[in-house]
């Protein structure tokens, strides 16, 4: 069989097998997560109003960001199927990071839902990008896209002017002020829409309570869930990817612990570690500390685009050269038997529909109470 030397055809390739696995999965794949339908509804109720000129900035407002609504709610004032139009917006960006991710099936699940993991990937990626190549101005637009999109990625703040200061020894203030914008702009619109510029923010903390009153084994911890969560952490993360960025971890770890400089090799590496352990990190902060109560596998999603190019990309060459695939062999072997064994697919498919199950009664029982508009709120 003939191969792909040619790196235009090679590109021409790897974007098609992409485009066509994810914008077929929007047509024909489910929903990954309930979530999904919420923010479908926000998107036909945001595009009804751009299309009749009724539009406000408040109407912004709601329980997540609303830079992924908005923009499949423009797109859907042409089209008019927001159920569509945000599965098809979802695949696009999932085929913009086919890069790392072409053929991951979870990947192509998750690209063909209506939700904002795959888009915030796509941003947080190409920020990681503009960093390699030392665009910080480039590198603070697409993170801020990102903090316009998911609440997590407010952190660049703190980590893109500290990559910036490590690898040149200057702070870029242009950078620091884009970086600025998403939690300036969503605090005026939560102060706009409702008086209180931490309106958002109670009212995730008021579901978080009532979440864990319904639900009180989410606010204790057992041992065979925390082994079902890390589990589903370590399949969606890939479990080669999640030990050879380990790997490359410790070993930049080990040189800072001992005072030594790090080496050339390891140095382009240095920003993906650093946005790799910045979201495990939040995440586990937030597992540990019961504001993420359930891990779901979607969210390791991120972590696998980043580990990517941290432990298998072209400048990774001290990862292949003390080699780690014979050295990790076994161990992969048994840390993918355990995951089978506590996430396998028939297990998975009990836990979707008892989540599928549990999030129709919430709705329900919200819709009952508080009528159809607090359903924003048990996503």
């Amino acid at each position: 069989m003939p191969r792909l030397t040619n790196p235009r055809n090679l590109w021409l390739a790897m974007i098609s097998g992409s485009a066509i696995l994810r914008i077929l999965g929007a047509f024909f794949l489910p929903n990954a997560f309930g979530d999904a339908y919420v923010y479908i509804r926000d998107i036909g109720a945001m595009s009804t109003k751009l299309s009749t000129h009724t539009f406000a900035l408040t109407d912004l407002f709601g329980f997540w960001l609303p830079l992924y609504q908005l923009i499949c709610a423009i797109m859907n004032v042409f089209v008019g199927n927001g159920f569509y139009v945000g599965k098809v917006v979802s695949a696009i960006f999932g085929v913009g990071v086919c890069l790392l991710v072409a053929l991951n099936p979870l990947h192509i699940f998750n690209s063909a839902s209506a939700m904002t993991d795959v888009p915030h990937a796509f941003f947080v990626s190409a920020s990681l990008y503009f960093v390699l190549r030392r665009g910080w101005f480039a590198a603070a637009i697409f993170a801020a896209l990102a903090g316009l999109t998911r609440v997590e990625s407010w952190m660049f703040i703190a980590l893109l002017p500290a990559i910036q200061f490590l690898r040149e020894r200057r702070v870029s203030v242009v950078a620091v002020l884009i970086l600025l914008i998403p939690p300036v702009f969503w605090f005026y619109i939560s102060w706009k829409a409702t008086g209180n510029w931490l309106a958002c923010f109670q009212a995730r903390q008021q579901y978080h309570d009532w979440l864990l009153a319904m639900n009180p084994r989410l606010g204790r911890f057992a041992l065979r869930q925390a082994l079902r969560d890390g589990a589903s952490l370590l399949v969606s993360t890939d479990i080669a990817v999640f030990l050879a960025a380990f790997w490359a971890g410790w070993k930049v770890f080990k040189r800072l612990l001992i005072g030594d400089k790090i080496s050339n090799e390891m140095l382009p590496a240095l920003p993906s570690l650093i946005f790799l352990f910045a979201f495990l990190g939040l995440l586990i902060f937030a597992y540990l500390t019961h504001q993420q109560p359930i891990i779901f596998p979607r969210y390791g999603l991120i972590l696998f685009s980043l580990g990517i190019p941290t432990a298998f990309g072209p400048k990774a060459s001290y990862i292949r050269n003390c080699n780690l695939r014979l050295r990790c062999r076994r161990p992969i072997g048994w840390f993918r038997r355990l995951a089978q064994s506590i996430f396998s697919p028939a297990r998975s498919r009990r836990l979707f529909a008892r989540s599928l199950s549990t999030r129709r009664k919430q709705a329900h029982l919200l819709r009952r109470r508080h009528g159809a508009g607090a359903i924003r709120h048990s996503a």
